[in-house]
């Protein structure tokens, strides 16, 4: 060939690899210019810096990438770590990975110990040596890069039948030579689910309680020969819940077994308990601390349309949303209104308050206003306004709405709570425990307006928290006055379950409707998603305060 032909063929491949490139930057182009004529949102590329609290962004041990999509509903994070590369479908799941990272590095400590080198020698020597190939047989887990929560908004779930036992158990070889019991106690000990579908951690919880197990150390010998100790703050959400002894203490078969009987004390139809029990998508601690979320709202009927509808649950993202779903349910029951009735508007959840509010909450990172989101609120409308004595609909969300979600539901007559990851707190911690138990504070507050605008809330102030006897300086913003000759405000506040200032920081919300105390003002009691309250006072007479949409940032400077 010669060599013109040659350079002829080759710019016809540079010509065609131009073409096709322009070919695909006109159709993005397209897309997003039909997204802007109708008025629909493309779905967004966040930036981890600017959404993520700086303990959540980075540690010891790992960095979160700083490109974060979100599919419409929840947030798609990367980890890069010291064990390796995570990915987070949600902002909930980030923590809990986060949380699982804090937990390796802790067993990273721990086998540096003289004691557990004796026990790995010792186990390398009992006669269950034979067993371990049996033991470490790998975790068949659920791998996904997108969030199946997404699609289930999209389209109605399949039901899946599955057995009893999740996807998420040891073998049943591993429960029958007991070294389950070891790992659920290292899990226990770690703050971490012995559940979790995090290959990487459930390889090295296998090591250690091998070690512990056939080598003869106990956990708290293992624990306790660890310089400066092992033990892991736990600082994400739910781990209350998730610390709780029974998860130690009970094998998933007797998980089950409580399971069941707590649905059967609600009432629920066999059937129904047999298809949600059966759905080995749940792993047994999703399973327990949805099923305990329900139980805990006695007296609310139809809790058996929320059980229905989870049993439908077909891809490990929306077990999680499902848990989660429940628990900010409960929390809404607890801390802002009494429910009374589980309502099915279609494939959605959704509950009946006392005064007559339809309330649907959902653990959502970010709701973008998409031609599918609009569908389906037009949708939910229609069969909403078939329902008789609804007053109004409330829709809490865990994250946030986009300007243009906010503006569109609100168009609609919604009324939009953000910030919500709260209730799931409020599931745990009655509000205000404090009031009945006289529980004494953990800190105190104190805060000063420095402008008012008349009518439209405080724009910006600061304050000082008081914390283990020292200071710390505080930046508010998002509090409002409902008294409208007011052009500057003081308060002060109690902080309860405050047990390290790395949690105080964060978006408050209220945990119930303001009420009066002595003195003629009123007492606004809010929680941040690391389960900090603070009960705030107006040092003003008559003045009652209150909280924007998006609630109130506390930070401290």
């Amino acid at each position: 060939m010669t060599q013109s032909k040659r350079f002829y063929r080759y710019s016809l491949r540079i010509r065609s690899r131009a073409l096709i490139t322009l070919l695909v930057l006109l159709v993005m182009d397209l897309k997003s210019g039909l997204a802007a004529q109708t008025g629909y949102e493309s779905l967004p590329v966040l930036n981890a810096s600017k959404i993520l609290s700086p303990e959540l962004l980075s540690g010891p041990n790992h960095r979160v990438q700083e490109r974060v999509t979100n599919d419409g509903f929840l947030n798609m994070y990367t980890i890069d770590s010291t064990f390796g590369q995570f990915k987070a479908v949600s902002t909930a799941l980030l923590r809990v990975r986060i949380q699982e990272i804090k937990a390796m590095a802790a067993m990273d400590k721990l086998k540096g110990t003289k004691e557990y080198g004796a026990a790995v020698k010792e186990s390398a020597l009992s006669a269950m040596v034979s067993a371990k190939d049996m033991v470490f047989q790998p975790v068949q887990t659920l791998k996904t890069t997108v969030s199946g929560v997404g699609v289930a908004f999209r389209r109605a779930g399949d039901s899946v039948f599955g057995s009893k036992r999740s996807d998420t158990e040891d073998s049943r070889f591993k429960n029958l030579i007991g070294f389950t019991n070891y790992k659920r106690d290292y899990a226990y000990e770690l703050g971490v689910d012995v559940y979790s579908r995090n290959e990487v951690l459930q390889d090295r919880l296998n090591e250690i309680s091998w070690a512990g197990f056939a080598g003869g150390l106990t956990v708290s010998a293992a624990m306790a020969a660890v310089p400066g100790g092992a033990g892991v703050a736990m600082t994400a959400i739910g781990t209350t819940r998730l610390s709780t002894a029974i998860f130690k203490n009970q094998p998933p078969s007797d998980l089950r077994r409580i399971n069941t009987d707590k649905l059967k004390t609600m009432g629920i139809d066999p059937s129904t308990i047999e298809m949600f029990i059966s759905d080995s998508v749940y792993s047994p601690r999703e399973q327990t601390l949805l099923v305990a979320a329900l139980d805990e709202m006695s007296g609310v009927a139809d809790r058996e349309r929320f059980v229905q509808l989870a049993a439908l649950t077909n891809n490990v993202d929306m077990a999680l949303f499902r848990q989660r779903q429940a628990e900010m349910y409960a929390g809404y029951h607890k801390a802002v209104s009494p429910l009374t009735q589980f309502v099915s508007v279609g494939q959605l959840p959704g509950a009946r308050s006392r005064d007559g509010a339809l309330v649907f909450n959902f653990p959502i990172d970010y709701l973008v206003w998409t031609d599918s989101l609009a569908r389906l609120v037009a949708n939910t409308d229609n069969l909403i306004n078939q329902l008789p004595g609804i007053t109004r609909k409330e829709l809490w969300l865990s994250g946030n709405l986009s300007p243009r979600a906010r503006a569109e539901m609100r168009r609609m007559g919604w009324i939009t709570f953000e910030n919500g990851e709260v209730l799931v707190v409020a599931q745990d911690k009655p509000a205000p425990s404090y009031r009945k138990e006289g529980q004494a504070p953990d800190a105190t507050l104190k805060l000063q307006s420095r402008s008012v605008a008349l009518g439209a809330g405080v724009s910006w102030g600061e304050g000082v928290l008081t914390f283990q006897g020292k200071n710390y300086p505080v930046a508010i913003s998002g509090l409002s006055l409902l008294d409208l000759g007011v052009s500057s405000v003081n308060a002060t506040g109690q902080v309860y379950f405050l047990k390290q200032i790395a949690d105080f920081s964060g978006n408050y919300f209220a945990t119930q409707a303001t009420f009066a105390v002595a003195g003629g003002g009123g007492e606004l009691v809010m929680a941040n998603g690391n389960g900090v309250f603070v009960a705030l006072q107006s040092e003003q007479k008559g003045t009652q305060l209150t909280l924007g949409a998006s609630g109130v940032s506390l930070k401290l400077k």
